[in-house]
């Protein structure tokens, strides 16, 4: 089974990318620039319609959000050192990352881009990310295996959990049907010529070539069918592979034809479903008498 062997340095590595990956996602981000618009356009979505009105409208200042963005960053920064105190720091920064990202998601289309790594980070926030790989003083007893076993495992549930309720809800809502219709020819064209940070136009280029559409149909439904079993993956390493030979070239393509990238998803795909595990395992030993030496006694037995 997928990540069943995990030591701490692979958890270690785990909190090192996710709060890595958050900060590079935070940091390009300018909330402060939305407070030039009027305050009805900017919606609250999500949890954070528990906010009260007032509070909310309070909070669309330059000073508040420049300021929350840097105690934010500081925060994340902390957790990526590993140093002391991780598990109070790590749920602060949870709560603040959802905050973050709702108000960045406040104006315009909501998208799920983020979604998985906002739950890694939740699951990564309560266990011991930080018995190695950390500037923090390690502790002389490691924690029983299930406690590094557990969160990476939950994150890559998660994630091939994401990717299959996205597959199945394609196909049922498109399925072979994209091939008599002009869904795809309307969305490569839509996404090409709009403002986006990225600017690839090659989905012009398959919407003028007939042969190129039909391709670009069919690997959209195969990728389709690999998302709606990607929980295969965990029992499957054959199936895990040919996923990963999928999914990533899928990532890759969707960013030069539509500009749309789930970069983060394909740094966790890395990560999480490649069989990991078993190279952070390599060269580990634990204390004698730690409570893995019990478990390792009974599978020699």
């Amino acid at each position: 089974m997928l990540n069943e062997r995990v030591s701490p340095q692979m958890l270690g590595a785990a909190r090192i990318l996710i709060f890595g990956l958050w900060i590079v996602s935070v940091l390009p981000i300018h909330l402060e620039d939305l407070v030039a618009l009027p305050a009805g356009s900017l919606v609250p979505h999500g949890v954070l319609i528990l906010i009260p009105t007032p509070l909310w409208d309070s909070m669309w200042t330059t000073e508040f959000l420049i300021g929350f963005k840097v105690v934010l960053v500081g925060c994340l920064l902390w957790l990526v050192l590993g140093l002391p105190r991780y598990t109070l720091v790590a749920v602060a920064a949870c709560v603040m990352l959802t905050l973050f990202d709702g108000l960045a998601k406040s104006l315009g289309h909501i998208n799920h881009s983020k979604l998985a790594l906002l739950f890694a980070a939740y699951i990564l926030s309560v266990f011991p990310c930080t018995d190695a790989m950390a500037l923090t003083r390690r502790p002389t007893r490691p924690a029983p295996d299930v406690m590094y076993v557990a969160p990476v495992l939950a994150i890559t549930c998660v994630l091939l959990l994401a990717y299959c309720f996205i597959g199945v809800h394609r196909l049922a809502w498109s399925g072979f049907g994209i091939f008599g219709s002009d869904a795809m020819n309307y969305w490569l064209l839509k996404r090409s010529y709009e403002a986006n940070p990225t600017g690839f136009r090659l989905g012009i280029l398959v919407v003028e070539h007939p042969d190129l559409l039909r391709l670009t149909k069919l690997s959209f439904l195969v990728s389709g069918m690999m998302e709606a079993l990607s929980p295969l993956c965990l029992v499957s390493r054959w199936f895990r592979w040919a996923w990963i030979s999928v999914m990533i070239p899928f990532h890759v393509t969707t960013l030069l034809t539509m500009n749309i990238f789930f970069w983060p998803n394909i740094a966790m795909i890395l990560l999480f479903v490649t069989d990991c595990d078993r190279l952070f395992a390599r060269g580990t030993t634990r204390p004698p008498g730690s409570p893995g030496d019990e478990r390792a006694a009974l599978q020699g037995a």
